[in-house]
């Protein structure tokens, strides 16, 4: 199919658009220098000390410690629990309660699915590689985030964690208003996916497919033709459309196209807490750039290089002392003294006639300030990085204390990192699912478990999410005392205050804030289910009979049923409600078999079976249940009127139960 040529303006667009690319690129050149030194310094690069010392280049020490402290502390970020929560706002009807629980099961399978992309494409997971970006790197934490269909209309997930060193963002005051994403192709693999491109010059020879282009990803915010003039879609009232395009060779290798998101596509959040500082004066203009967004290295850099050096000498003075040198006198002049001088154990035979001799050089010590000094060093790099324990280096069983104060040292290199990586995952979860609310994608099916670790598994419709609160993206490290610390804090915070009945936090709050439950409201409505069943001994015998049933075991069903039967009747002595009211209630209920007459080995609830009209008592399938959690003593009688009180009552009650999320049975 033959392809629309490109416009004059669209190539004048793409040749100022890769100029603007290119001088921006050029403007960050001290902040990427910075960034290029930080990944040296992870690669472990070999220490070259300078050649004036007169270092053997084989006894140079390269110390491992950037790598090490950066893969520790990738670590606790990439296995840190991400928690999904869409806290209810006052007031929340039960459709609504309903919504947030349906957004937070999109946003969890959201994420699920983009990691499973991403693995299936030999990729790592989007918390693994912002983790890395961000602690290597530096600067700032970023990633694509948006939804795409494929050809069959499905809806798949596409969020790009975006290297830092080759991105870079256009402000606006409001949102962005351009970024341009930076990777290298060959003009293999260029003409390859982009089949109609001509590059501006052309090369001869076998080479040419392997040249490497810089190709740019370009995004951009264009004002919405249709903004205020057709309401045809959601998308119509949105002010801007957001488009994406490639630009190779200062020309467009695919043209813009728009991805329609409601806000700009590429998320970033800064990682260091400390503002772009203005300079000092305008020959400083670089140090805004260069000192932005620091990586872990940056305590560190200056202590690593001249602890490699200090190690270096070290090294140097211990080779030395296996083969020292050597003051060698013959009649020549020249090293000819028969025998291997330097060999371990060596005879040599010298010549007295010849004045020959050979005597060996007293070497310098590392002496005592020298250890000290190392010493001195590397307990620097100890208060830059992380303290031994958070390597597992422990000479001894550590404290609430120690344990306390390990965390605070963790805390300081890996919040803000991991501050970070949630407003981006965040960000662009808020993109996608804007997308979606706007109703041009299908239903996504997603799966995973809840805070509440029950699992779910379904299709997500824009009709689930309808009327929901805002999302919140928390990423919660667990330090070694925290569990306790945790529990200790909520414990306190429900003791009623001396001299009063108040707490000084809700069970809510310290569910949420505390306990960093992700669905609380979830675990609300099961304690309270749970407190139901087990109310009353009428309530916990029925579930006892319940669980009986699902045994199969017909004894152990007679034997409950009878328990059941028992508690049921004392239930109606200690409330004073009549036999045929309860006979009413639990009418047609008794599974086939066990009633008067039925199968069963129990015999102890023969007796009293029968109702005043002979018909049998059925405790059996809930009724029971149902009748305790109305309230039995205060349900109207059959022959209350509407407008009784025990009607007002029931009105009441099913009103408190609304309230927090049940209905009556």
């Amino acid at each position: 199919m033959a392809t629309r040529r490109m416009s004059r303006r669209e190539a004048k667009d793409a040749n100022r658009f890769f100029g603007d690319i290119e001088d921006m690129f050029v403007g960050q050149n001290e902040l990427h220098s910075r960034m290029d030194d930080d990944y040296a310094l992870w690669r472990l690069d070999p220490f070259s000390p300078p050649i004036e010392l007169g270092i053997a280049p084989e006894d140079a020490y390269t110390t491992n410690r950037p790598r090490v402290l950066a893969k520790k502390v990738i670590a606790f970020i990439s296995n840190t629990e991400v928690v999904m929560r869409v806290p209810d706002s006052s007031q929340r009807n039960r459709e609504s309660r309903r919504a947030n629980d349906a957004l937070e099961e999109l946003a969890i399978g959201i994420l699920k699915n983009a990691d499973k992309r991403r693995r299936r494409r030999i990729e790592v997971g989007i918390q693994a590689a912002l983790a890395s970006y961000t602690v290597i790197r530096g600067g700032w934490a970023a990633a694509r985030g948006i939804l795409r269909k494929r050809a069959n209309g499905e809806t798949f997930e596409d969020i790009l964690p975006l290297d830092p060193r080759h991105l870079i963002i256009q402000k606006g005051d409001e949102e962005p208003l351009w970024a341009a994403y930076r990777h290298s192709m060959t003009r293999g693999q260029i003409r390859d996916k982009y089949p109609q491109f001509s590059f501006r010059t052309e090369t001869a020879g076998m080479e040419d497919d392997d040249q490497t282009h810089c190709v740019y990803d370009y995004y951009r915010r264009q004002p919405n033709p249709r903004y205020g003039k057709v309401l045809e879609t959601p998308f119509d009232m949105h002010p801007f459309i957001y488009t994406l395009g490639v630009l190779i060779d200062e020309q467009w290798a695919r043209r813009e196209i728009n991805i329609n998101t409601m806000g700009f596509p590429v998320v970033a959040f800064p990682v260091d807490e400390v503002p772009l500082l203005a300079p000092s004066n305008k020959f400083d203009a670089h140090d805004m750039q260069r000192d932005f967004g620091e990586s872990i290295f940056a305590e560190d850099r200056a202590i690593w290089e001249r602890q490699s050096l200090a190690l270096s000498y070290a090294m140097d003075l211990m080779g030395k002392s296996s083969d020292p040198e050597k003051k060698v006198r013959s009649i020549t002049g020249t090293t000819d003294i028969e025998g291997a001088i330097g060999e371990k154990g060596a005879t040599i035979p010298l010549s007295t006639a010849n004045d020959e001799d050979v005597e060996y050089m007293q070497q310098p010590d590392f002496n005592r300030a020298a250890l000290t000094l190392l010493q001195m060093i590397s307990q620097d790099e100890i208060t830059g990085s992380l303290p031994p324990q958070a390597f597992g280096i422990l000479d001894r069983p550590l404290s609430s204390v120690a344990l306390r104060q390990l965390g605070n040292n963790l805390e300081h290199k890996v919040l803000p990192r991991m501050k970070a990586v949630e407003q981006v995952i965040e960000g662009c979860l808020e993109v996608m699912i804007g997308q979606f609310e706007t109703g041009a994608f299908a239903p996504i099916e997603v799966s995973g478990r809840r805070g509440d670790n029950t699992p779910f598994n379904r299709p997500i419709s824009i009709e689930d999410i309808q009327d929901h609160d805002n999302l919140e993206v928390s990423l919660k490290l667990q330090l070694p005392e925290d569990d306790n610390a945790r529990l200790a804090q909520a414990n306190m915070l429900l003791q009623p205050v001396p001299g009063t009945n108040e707490t000084l936090a809700s069970v809510q709050y310290v569910r949420e804030r505390v306990l960093n439950m992700q669905s609380s409201d979830s675990v609300r409505s099961q304690n309270l289910e749970q407190m139901a069943r087990l109310s009353s001994p009428v309530a916990l015998a029925l579930e006892q009979f319940r669980a009986a049933q699902e045994t199969g075991d017909e004894q152990l069903i007679s034997v409950t049923f009878d328990q059941l039967q028992l508690a049921a009747l004392q239930h109606t002595v200690q409330t004073n409600l009549g036999m045929a009211q309860l006979q009413q209630l639990m009418q047609g209920v008794i599974p086939p078999g066990m009633g008067p007459g039925g199968g069963g080995n129990g015999t102890g609830g023969a007796q009293g079976q029968q109702g005043v009209q002979g018909e049998a008592l059925n405790p059996a399938n809930g009724a029971i249940g149902v009748a305790e959690q109305r309230g039995i003593g205060n349900e109207a009688s059959p022959n209350a009127g509407a407008n009784t009180t025990a009607s007002r009552e029931r009105q009441e009650e099913n009103e408190r139960l609304a309230a927090i999320g049940l209905e009556r049975g």
